[in-house]
């Protein structure tokens, strides 16, 4: 909000400046004096049904499943656009959902079946979370919704392949051998930013949506995992536990590339740690880690760090 006072204040004499957001009451009262009486519009509902029934025919005619199906498409079209209610992160993801359907009848399920809000789509989606991923996934999206910066498939693959609780916790061996598939932890939670100048691994993970936060932190039933200080408690035990464990037998400049989550690690294990001194375990765990790190590693995690 800073930013956008100053640049209104700016005595340019021909400034124009279109701010879009969600109507929240300290939103409207921090824009009061820099907003004309009629200088806003509310954007909602069936002022919106046009605009999502257009982007739902567009990818809607992307499923190739469908596409000489006219009849099935409109139906997908129909219900979907019914179900909005002028979300089209709504509709973004159920058109996720039904790309599984096979044939007609599953569909139709899937359509009679729609949830109601964006809050049901996100409960059903970690409700289909196997079991033995549970673990791995809460740890991803902890990352994603605490860290400073955003972090790249490669970093997150390291950090998911972390065993807390083993000895070693960190084994090369253990990383997934398909670094892309880390998306499929938590399907349309999350979204991949791809630059076409680089590797695949080096593309950032990011929350698909700000919703999908405000779902895990205040309505899942992992609520408690997602709390500032009890998801930085088990990152800053991830982090020290992978400090710990990697081999250290590589100059600083290779061990980077060879253990993407190391700079990361290094940089924030401290901030999380501090973020979270009072939770169960932290503080010794912390004690353990400065006692048997070893020499090398706190050469190597001080050198970055500084």
């Amino acid at each position: 909000m800073t930013w956008i006072t100053d640049l209104v204040n700016l005595e340019t004499g021909n400034a124009h400046l279109a701010v879009t957001s969600r109507d929240e009451q300290e939103i409207r009262t921090s824009f009061r004096h820099m907003v004309a009486r009629n200088g806003s519009i509310a954007v909602e509902g069936e002022g919106l049904d046009g605009d999502i029934a257009a982007f739902v025919k567009d990818e809607v005619a992307r499923l190739e499943r469908w596409k000489n199906l006219p009849t099935i498409q409109m139906e997908i079209e129909n219900k979907l656009v019914a179900k909005a209610n002028g979300m089209f992160r709504y509709v973004a993801c159920q058109i996720r959902e039904l790309e599984d359907c096979l044939e007609p009848d599953a569909l139709r399920e899937a359509l009679q079946n729609l949830p109601k809000d964006l809050n049901e789509i996100y409960s059903r989606i970690l409700s289909r979370m196997p079991n033995g991923y549970q673990e791995k996934t809460i740890r991803l999206l902890q990352f994603l919704i605490y860290s400073p910066n955003s972090l790249s498939i490669e970093e997150l693959v390291d950090a998911v392949a972390v065993k807390v609780d083993k000895q070693p916790a960190f084994e090369s061996a253990n990383r997934m051998p398909e670094p892309i598939e880390l998306a499929k932890y938590c399907s349309s939670l999350i979204k991949l930013i791809i630059s076409d100048s680089e590797s695949i691994t080096k593309a950032k993970v990011r929350l698909a949506h700000f919703t999908v936060q405000e779902y895990l932190v205040k309505y899942s039933n992992h609520s408690s995992k997602f709390t500032e200080t009890a998801a930085r408690a088990d990152m800053a035990i991830v982090c020290m536990s992978y400090l710990r464990d990697i081999d250290y037998d590589s100059p600083v400049s290779q061990l980077t590339i060879s253990f993407p989550f190391m700079t990361y690690s290094s940089k924030n294990w401290m901030s999380h740690a501090a973020a979270s001194e009072h939770e169960k375990d932290v503080l010794g765990k912390t004690t353990d880690f400065m006692r048997d790190c070893s020499d090398l590693c706190h050469e190597y995690w001080t050198s970055i760090y500084g």
